[in-house]
């Protein structure tokens, strides 16, 4: 009799063990399932931008055309009294921070996963706090704008306008609302005009601030806050009107 009961409670014992080693063993395999990226806290960097505007409704009255690619657009005061930056400086942060994330080639930016804007965010800040933007400024005191939304469609006529004698004499910058920065690479290459050492003005240095840090009825830009008041602009375009949302002093010539 004292046999079975022994035998009894070792049976008993080997089953209590095995439950606990199975449950042990349960933990032990959701845990290790685990992915540590659903569990990535976001910053507070998203903060700093103002909500998407959708393509499909981001449309320019004053140039006539849709703006195709996605851009984040910073709420300049709140950026600048943060990290204690300046008008042109978060005009470049929001220039490298956009070409860093089309450099994604995503249809979305929304899909970027919030660890990597938050890393592009940063880094983006780091270059511009080292001078180390995108948009180089021009050293001629003389700067030549051109208006190039209104030449995208006549690379010849461009090309001649390149080839002026009075272009030598300074730096060649392109401005375009409509496009990218990307985009306008692809058009300088292919038309062979980067030799020139061309900078650009894409799209994504417009805001809605003005560099009083106002908020304005239209994405504008402040030519003299981003080249420097010493600088001499010339604006080439088709026609002798003002462009509304180019700000500052420069004189116009049409081509």
């Amino acid at each position: 009799m004292n046999k079975y009961i022994i035998k009894l409670f070792f049976l008993g014992s080997l089953s209590i063990l095995a439950i606990f080693g199975c449950s042990s063993d349960l933990k032990k395999s959701e845990y290790k399932r685990r992915d540590i990226k659903k569990y990535y806290v976001q910053s507070d960097t998203y903060k700093y931008f103002l909500p998407t505007v959708p393509k499909d409704f981001h449309f320019s009255q004053i140039h006539r055309c849709f703006i195709k690619n996605e851009i984040k657009y910073l709420n300049l005061p709140l950026f600048i009294n943060s990290y204690f930056s300046n008008y042109r400086k978060a005009i470049l942060f929001q220039l490298e921070l956009n070409n860093k994330i089309s450099s994604f080639n995503l249809a979305d930016s929304s899909k970027l996963r919030p660890s990597d804007f938050e890393k592009i965010f940063y880094e983006s800040n780091e270059k511009i706090e080292g001078n180390l933007s995108v948009f180089i400024l021009p050293k001629y005191k003389r700067i030549h704008l051109v208006e190039v939304d209104q030449y995208i469609n006549k690379p010849n006529k461009l090309k001649s306008l390149f080839n002026k004698s009075s272009f030598g004499r300074g730096a060649p910058v392109v401005i375009s609302y409509c496009h990218s920065r990307m985009r306008l690479l692809k058009f300088l290459k292919k038309n062979n005009l980067l030799k020139y050492g061309v900078q650009i003005i894409s799209n994504e240095m417009f805001s809605i601030f003005s560099n009083e840090l106002k908020r304005v009825p239209m994405y504008s830009l402040n030519l003299n806050q981003l080249f420097g008041s010493e600088k001499e602009l010339f604006l080439y375009k088709t026609n002798s009107k003002k462009t509304l949302n180019l700000k500052g002093n420069y004189k116009i010539i049409k081509y």
